[in-house]
């Protein structure tokens, strides 16, 4: 009888093996290994993020000294008014504007046509380490902490190096993340979209249900990425910089359709979301920098005045 793996019996003396050598024990170890580097993988990754961050805002040229110009609007001001404009956007939409409203919903709709057969895709995709370790820094990528961490990583590094283009950039995140969030925060319970999980597919709706299963559209995490890297990308001129920001909000999507959290189209109308605000942040504060001014001519008796107003 034969006892291989766990004991030999060689001249009657027994020798022990190691685990390592049965090969249960050597698939539990293997895995054990695989596990431990995958661990140690994923904050590698969002380490070597941060250091990307960290030399795209020291190789920016655009230092300069503390702006003195009385007519500059100060940066709280410039954010309440960029968040105002963008949230308040559809009071002023026109004819186009309702129009685009219209043909996003519309394409939105024509996704959602997919939406069961991609997830039944990647319900069929053999999950494995790498595939485990972008999937989990897709989902750092769109979570709140990781857009403070970024936001107030190029806002504070432009207050302290004087770096104009960092600061600015930290403002312009600030502003469309905030739009952005208070938009799916308000949908989401709004709407009451069954998430794949539940089972009930993904034309079921329950309005106002508190529970988070049925707050699938739209998908916040892809709104949160996808405004960092539009925003960051709109902001350099290099061509591999802006393909490597949209590869991080890539990693994003990704994440919310492997580990089955969201249909296809809450992510398409996310990434959307995080357009329209990244465009108006951007155009709203490329415009409200400075204080408008006035200068009125008053003629009196023997004299004329100028008064010149500041707002």
């Amino acid at each position: 009888m034969s006892f291989e793996g766990c004991w030999q019996f060689c001249s009657g003396t027994p020798k022990a093996l190691s685990l390592a050598s049965i090969p249960l024990f050597r698939i539990s170890t293997e895995s054990s290994v695989t596990i431990a580097r995958n661990m140690r993988m994923i904050p590698l990754l969002r380490l070597c993020f941060l250091i990307c961050m960290a030399i795209l805002i020291a190789t920016q040229s655009s230092f300069s000294q503390a702006d003195t110009d009385s007519t500059k609007r100060s940066d709280i001001v410039r954010f309440a008014d960029g968040v105002w404009y963008n949230v308040s956007s559809p009071v002023r939409w026109k004819k186009q504007g309702w129009a685009t409203a219209g043909l996003v919903i519309l394409g939105d709709a024509a996704v959602s046509l997919a939406d069961k057969p991609v997830n039944r895709f990647w319900a069929g995709v053999q999950k494995t380490p790498t595939l485990d370790a972008i999937n989990d820094f897709g989902n750092w990528y769109g979570l709140a902490p990781a857009s403070a961490l970024i936001t107030g990583g190029f806002y504070l590094s432009g207050l302290a190096f004087k770096n104009q283009w960092a600061r600015e950039t930290g403002l312009i995140l600030g502003t469309a993340l905030v739009t952005s969030s208070m938009f799916h925060t308000a949908l989401k319970p709004l709407v009451g979209r069954a998430r794949p999980v539940t089972g009930d597919g993904h034309y079921a709706f329950h309005p106002l249900s508190g529970d988070d299963h049925y707050h699938s559209f739209p998908s916040g995490h892809t709104i949160m990425a996808f405004t960092i890297s539009f925003v960051l990308a709109r902001r350099v001129k290099s061509v591999p910089l802006k393909i490597f920001f949209y590869s991080l909000s890539t990693a994003t999507a990704f994440c919310r359709l492997y580990s089955n959290a969201h249909w296809i189209s809450d992510v398409a109308m996310g990434a959307t979301t995080a357009w329209f605000s990244t465009d108006g942040a951007i155009r709203r504060l490329s415009r409200n920098k400075y204080r408008k001014t006035s200068l009125a001519v008053i003629p009196g008796i023997g004299n004329i005045t100028l008064r010149l107003a500041i707002r």
